[in-house]
């Protein structure tokens, strides 16, 4: 068993709630949001995040901290999903326990315990290999496809009018151009399936073409009535809500509404 120094000495000086705890065992290590110590070799865990729910792919993220715990020689008790309740409105000063809500994720994370050991070993052989795997963000999952695509393109070289630039495209839909031999936006064929957007962008790529729905402009601007009133605001948000009445997340606007009248 291997633990950094700071988590021994707290461990060893007799706390039952330890935050940022760091665990190593062998070449895996891990750093717990927080542990609460149920007896001396079983801890609980829980994970903080600031989503309103407890999601899939937390639970990849608390499998790996229970493997870590385990193999440095702790029992993992019941695991938990710290998050935002999205129900809560303040009312005077902010209470922490009905702003948050704990989800119990315990048979959900012990269920993956042999898929992230197989994980962790296919991982490890990654890393001691001389040769840099297919990283290709078509390959990421469980929502990790828009931060992947943005190390990818710090990665590889991409090209200004690459596949990988396209509008929304998703893993699966960068996977099948990338099957079908396609680099860049304007050889992606006809019969492609995207949406309005991606379309639009393939054709002003191809052709060099601003892309105007006119029709589109005649009908908004022709229904509209004078005088005509401009909304300009500025909002914020916050998980901790800054003010009476509101919620997590909710957006607070400050407007004025300045008037056309159309007259010249």
């Amino acid at each position: 068993m291997s633990l950094t120094r700071r988590t021994q000495e707290t461990i060893g000086s007799g706390a039952t709630t330890i935050i940022q705890a760091r665990f190593e065992a062998e070449q895996i290590t891990c750093i717990c949001d927080v542990l609460v110590k149920t007896d001396d070799k079983t801890f609980d865990l829980y994970e903080i995040k600031s989503s309103t729910s407890a999601k899939p792919e937390h639970e990849p993220d608390l499998a790996f901290q229970m493997v870590v715990l385990e193999e440095s020689g702790y029992k993992v008790g019941n695991i938990y999903v710290v998050h935002v309740n999205n129900q809560y409105i303040r009312n005077g000063e902010v209470v922490a326990k009905e702003l948050t809500v704990v989800t119990d994720v315990t048979e959900k994370v012990k269920s993956l315990r042999e898929s992230t050991k197989r994980g962790i070993a296919e991982a490890l052989k990654v890393v001691a290999s001389p040769k840099c795997p297919d990283i290709s963000p078509a390959h990421a999952k469980m929502g990790a496809f828009g931060d992947w695509l943005g190390i990818y393109k710090t990665l590889a070289d991409v090209e200004e009018y690459s596949i990988y630039n396209l509008c929304s495209p998703g893993a699966s839909k960068i996977g099948e151009l990338e099957k079908m031999g396609i680099k860049k936006i304007a050889d992606i064929p006809d019969g492609f399936p995207l949406n309005e957007k991606q379309r639009n962008q393939v054709h002003t790529t191809k052709y060099d073409e601003v892309c105007i729905d006119r029709p589109a402009i005649k009908t908004f601007l022709d229904n509209l009535k004078y005088p005509l009133y401009f909304l300009d605001y500025e909002t914020l948000s916050s998980v901790v809500p800054y003010f009476d009445g509101l919620g997590p997340y909710k957006q607070l606007s400050i407007s004025i509404f300045p008037a056309c009248t159309g007259k010249t």
